[in-house]
C-alpha cells in the first residue's frame, strides 16, 4: 500500500527518482495538483528531457533541495488534494515529543534542590547587591557581571532562582551551554542566544513625590534578546512555569534560524569574494593588455622609425659618392648612426655604451 505521508526530503527523493506520470497514477492526484505542491513546498522537478536523457544514459544533474533542513511532513492523500502539516502543526508535534520524552524535566521546583552552579552564583550575586548602601527596599535587584542575567524585585528572586534553575537544567540536559561572560547567552549549535530574566516594570505615582516612576509589576518574563526578540510573560490564565518546553523550542528554532542566516551571509560573502577576484582579475588583464598593445605600438613606430632613418642614412652615403664628397669623417658619423640605427631597431637592439640607461621608446 502507498504510505501518502512522507517528509519533504522524502517528496524530493520520489520525484527524482520516479516519473511524475506513475506518482500521480500511484497517489490517484492530477499532474497541475502534483506540480502545485511541490511548487508549495519549494521542491524542484526534473525538467522536460529528463527521463528520457536518462534512459539512454546520458548523464543529467539534478537540481539541489533548497533548505534541506526545513524537513517537515507532506501528505499526498488520494482525492486529487495535497495538503501538508503547518508549522503551527509541525511545532504542535515536536511540543509533543518533548513532553514525552522522560529524561526532560519540564517542571519547575517549588524549592531549590542541588542547583546548578549558575543558579548558586546568581543567588548569592543578589545577595551581594542588596548588602550595597544604595539599594532600597521595593526596587529591583540585579545579578552581578559575570552572572546569569536576572532582575527582579526582592519578593521574586525565589520565583526567579527556580524557574531559571528549572531552565538552565533543561538546556544542558539538551547539550547546549550558557555563557555568562559580559552578558548572559545560550548556546546552541556555535549560535549565541542573548537572554535575560527581568520583572516588567510600570509607570506609577511616587508615594513621597509628584513625578511618575517605574515600579516592579509582580509580572515576571523570560525575553530573548537576540535575532527576532521574543518574550514570555507571566499570566494568571497561563503561568510563566509552564512555558519551559515553548521557550526551549523557540530557542532551538531561533538557533537553526541563526544558523541559516549565518550560511546566507557566508554565501553572500563567498559570493562578493568571488565577483571581486574576477573583477580584479579583469583589472589586471585590461591594464596587462593595455601595457602590451602599448609596447607593440612603440615597437612598431620604432621599427617604422628605424627603417627610415637606415635608408636615410644609405640616401646620404649614396649622394655623398655621387658628389665626390665621402669624407672620412663623413663615414666615421655614417659608421655611428647606423649603430644607433640598430640600438633603436626593435628587432636588433643593439648594445650601445653611451645609450645603455636610455629608454628607447622615449625617442
Amino acid at each position: 500500500m502507498i504510505e501518502n505521508k512522507m517528509s519533504r526530503s522524502d517528496l524530493y527523493n520520489l520525484v527524482w527518482s520516479t516519473p511524475a506520470s506513475k506518482i500521480i497514477k500511484d497517489y490517484s492526484i492530477k499532474i497541475a495538483v502534483f506540480k502545485s505542491f511541490c511548487r508549495d513546498h519549494n521542491v524542484p522537478l526534473p525538467k522536460n528531457g529528463y527521463w528520457s536523457k536518462l534512459k539512454h544514459n546520458v548523464v543529467v544533474e539534478r537540481a539541489t533541495l533548497p533548505n534541506p533542513n526545513d524537513d517537515y511532513v507532506v501528505i499526498l492523500n488520494d482525492s486529487s488534494f495535497a495538503k501538508f502539516i503547518s508549522p503551527q502543526g509541525k511545532k504542535h508535534n515536536l511540543k509533543k515529543e518533548l513532553l514525552e520524552d522522560s529524561s526532560l524535566n519540564f517542571t519547575v521546583a517549588d524549592h531549590l534542590k542541588k542547583p546548578d552552579p549558575l543558579i548558586v552564583s546568581a543567588k548569592q550575586g543578589m545577595k551581594d547587591f542588596q548588602k550595597r548602601g544604595f539599594y532600597s527596599k521595593g526596587e529591583i535587584i540585579s545579578t552581578m557581571e559575570g552572572q546569569i542575567s536576572i532582575s527582579v524585585a526582592k519578593n521574586n528572586i525565589k520565583n526567579a532562582l527556580l524557574f531559571m534553575d528549572a531552565l538552565v537544567k533543561l538546556l544542558k540536559k539538551r547539550g547546549h551551554k550558557i555563557d555568562v561572560e559580559g552578558s548572559t547567552k545560550i548556546i546552541i549549535n556555535k549560535q549565541e542566544i542573548k537572554v535575560r530574566f527581568r520583572e516588567i516594570m510600570k509607570r506609577e505615582q511616587h508615594p513621597e513625590h509628584s513625578w511618575i516612576t517605574k515600579m516592579p509589576s509582580g509580572i515576571l518574563s523570560f525575553r530573548i534578546d537576540s535575532h527576532n526578540s521574543k518574550e514570555w510573560r507571566d499570566s494568571e490564565s497561563r503561568p510563566l512555569n509552564s512555558m519551559l518546553v515553548d521557550i526551549l523550542i523557540k530557542l532551538e528554532a531561533v538557533s537553526k534560524e541563526m544558523e541559516e542566516y549565518q550560511v546566507q551571509l557566508e554565501k553572500g560573502w563567498e559570493e562578493q569574494r568571488i565577483r571581486r577576484d574576477i573583477e580584479q582579475r579583469i583589472i589586471e588583464k585590461r591594464e596587462k593588455e593595455k601595457k602590451d598593445f602599448k609596447s607593440l605600438i612603440n615597437s612598431s613606430g620604432r621599427w617604422y622609425k628605424s627603417q627610415n632613418l637606415k635608408s636615410y642614412l644609405d640616401e646620404v652615403e649614396n649622394k655623398s659618392i655621387e658628389s665626390n664628397t665621402l669624407s672620412e669623417a663623413k663615414k666615421d658619423w655614417l659608421q655611428w648612426a647606423r649603430k644607433k640605427a640598430d640600438w633603436y631597431d626593435p628587432f636588433i637592439e643593439s648594445e650601445d655604451d653611451v645609450f645603455s640607461d636610455i629608454d628607447r621608446d622615449s625617442f
